[in-house]
């Protein structure tokens, strides 16, 4: 079924499988769905990353593996829980040997978590597997059956892929006839085209994926749908003379037909891509030059949003909120819009001047996620951050006196980290921990393809396969790491100290809404000019008048 699609006569399905961080509701099918609806077509949505029953199955997975570690890593748990079952997942579906297949989700914990488990929890976790992926087939197959589509559009991310593989298998042995489409931001890292796992997953799905959408959608799918596309199984920009959406009349995201009492904040964006090229960032490759909405745009549409679903948190998903920051907080003080943003920020000079992020608060900015990533000099010159230690607390101390809830992101072992480095990033959070709001670490992340230096990397260390070359076949698209220092023990060691040091401060990683309101209770003690706690504005207390179209 590959080549050019006729254009559907029945609806197009959008889903996003689990598992992926249920902060908002799915932003990218909604613009997806706004853009296909505003040109005639029939679009609905179907969020499975928002299942409760689903979730729960990943629960009992991490309780498992909770079990099975030694405690000390019991902080970093459901970082790396997410690693181990979307590999889980993507094993179980590929393998032909149920000896090697055990052997494999073994390895993957341990790789994780040090400790090898022992059999037992080992197949207590394929069971667990098998369990979701009954379910998981089970909905999305009741709801093929509910909306009866004739095209399905799938948006996946690396921690979701193995879920969208296996539903993606489900419906085309269920409903042949139906259109199968893969998008996401997969395309701008982990299966970059023209890596080794693009070419790899490419061949795996070929019987039950007809096409897929490298880089930014609602254009080129638009034109599949509509049959103008030339043939081809992979289809992205180039196709279209590189044009791409005018954020100065996008569609407006259409989230009718979702439960957004599930998720804590709303999502919309103001810009897409970002100015700057740092090390390890894939932004830039996805989405190109950077670009934003008109600030009379952005405020329309917060007044359509809010009058149709509710809400008064929204998450800006955009990469940074920097360049726009003063022109989008003037406009919604402006607009008197009573609401409140959550968005990210790099510790730029800007945000070290105290009387502008103080009208960035006044505009209902409440909280940052500030991407610090070290605290070492050296670090932060090699990642391009192009800022320094003084800076980051400075812009620590600045939010935080204004109010604004400073969660930072911090990457634990970039190619050649010292330990020295490392100590580095501990002083700040000592320094600064009364004005951390969270501290959130990952380790650092390599992709053949898609960051800024993927190459240069590749060319100064070389690669290896980091769960071994004898799984490549049961993976398919596989884990690379550089072969430089830190090595993955050393960064495995620093992240359980790392959290370790926190939460010895009292500063938080919260997960549940327990936890956040926890965190919030905390934060909002010492922080009197903090806006209200998550738990107030959380959607659940300001629901939809209606979800579906008016």
């Amino acid at each position: 079924m590959t080549g050019t699609m006729t254009p559907p006569n029945g609806p197009v399905l959008l889903c996003l499988l689990p598992f992926w961080s249920p902060l908002a509701p799915p932003l990218g099918i909604a613009i997806l769905k706004g853009h296909l609806q505003d040109r005639g077509f029939h679009a609905e949505i179907e969020d499975f990353n928002s299942d409760p029953e689903l979730w729960s199955t990943l629960s009992s997975y991490v309780d498992i593996l909770r079990r099975s570690i030694p405690e000390v890593y019991h902080s970093n748990l459901f970082d790396f829980a997410y690693d181990v079952i979307h590999n889980h997942i993507m094993a179980h579906i590929h393998h032909t040997d149920q000896r090697a297949y055990e052997e494999l989700v073994g390895v993957l914990v341990q790789t994780s978590f040090v400790v090898p488990p022992a059999r037992s929890a080992v197949l207590e976790l394929i069971n667990c597997v098998e369990h979701f992926l009954d379910q998981l087939v089970s909905k999305v197959l009741e709801a093929i059956e509910q909306h009866a589509p004739t095209c399905l559009g799938v948006s996946t991310y690396t921690t979701t892929l193995g879920a969208t593989l296996a539903a993606l298998r489900a419906v085309r042995a269920a409903y042949p006839h139906i259109r199968t489409v893969l998008g996401g931001g997969v395309f701008a890292d982990h299966l970059a085209p023209g890596s080794q796992n693009f070419d790899a997953i490419a061949r795996a799905t070929e019987p039950y994926l007809d096409a897929i959408v490298v880089g930014e959608g609602e254009l080129i799918f638009e034109r599949l749908l509509s049959g103008t596309l030339p043939p081809a199984r992979v289809h992205s920009s180039a196709e279209i003379d590189r044009k791409v959406v005018d954020l100065n009349n996008p569609a407006i995201p259409d989230f009718g037909g979702l439960d957004l009492s599930v998720y804590p904040q709303m999502a919309t964006y103001v810009g897409r891509s970002c100015p700057f090229q740092c090390s390890f960032c894939s932004e830039t490759v996805q989405w190109g030059k950077y670009r934003s909405k008109q600030a009379d745009f952005f405020i329309s549409e917060l007044a359509y949003l809010t009058s149709r679903y509710g809400g008064k948190a929204f998450l800006l998903t955009d990469s940074l909120i920097n360049p726009v920051a003063d022109q989008v907080f003037r406009a919604t003080a402006r607009a008197s819009t009573d609401l409140y943003f959550d968005a990210y920020l790099r510790a730029d000079p800007e945000v070290c001047d105290a009387a502008r992020v103080s009208r960035w608060r006044d505009g209902g900015f409440y909280r940052a996620r500030l991407g610090v990533e070290s605290g070492s000099s050296d670090v932060l010159s090699a990642m391009n951050k192009q800022t320094g230690p003084s800076q980051i607390r400075t812009a620590i101390r600045t939010l935080a006196n204004s109010g604004i809830k400073t969660t930072t992101y911090w990457v634990i072992g970039h190619p050649r980290e010292t330990e020295e480095d490392f100590q580095a990033s501990l002083a700040i959070i000592e320094d600064c921990a009364d004005d951390i709001y969270e501290a959130e670490a990952h380790t650092f992340y390599y992709f053949p393809r898609g960051q800024v230096s993927s190459k240069k990397w590749a060319h100064d260390f070389g690669v290896v396969d980091l769960y071994g070359e004898k799984y490549a076949h049961m993976l398919v698209a596989r884990t690379w790491q550089l072969n430089q220092s830190p090595s993955r023990a050393e960064m495995l060691d620093r992240m359980s100290r790392f959290t370790t040091f926190c939460r010895q401060r009292g500063i938080p990683n919260p997960y549940s809404l327990a936890e956040i309101e926890q965190a919030d209770t905390r934060w909002n003690a010492s922080h009197p000019a903090a806006g209200p706690a998550l738990v107030e504005l959380h959607n659940l207390y300001h629901p939809p008048t209606r979800a579906a179209a008016p």
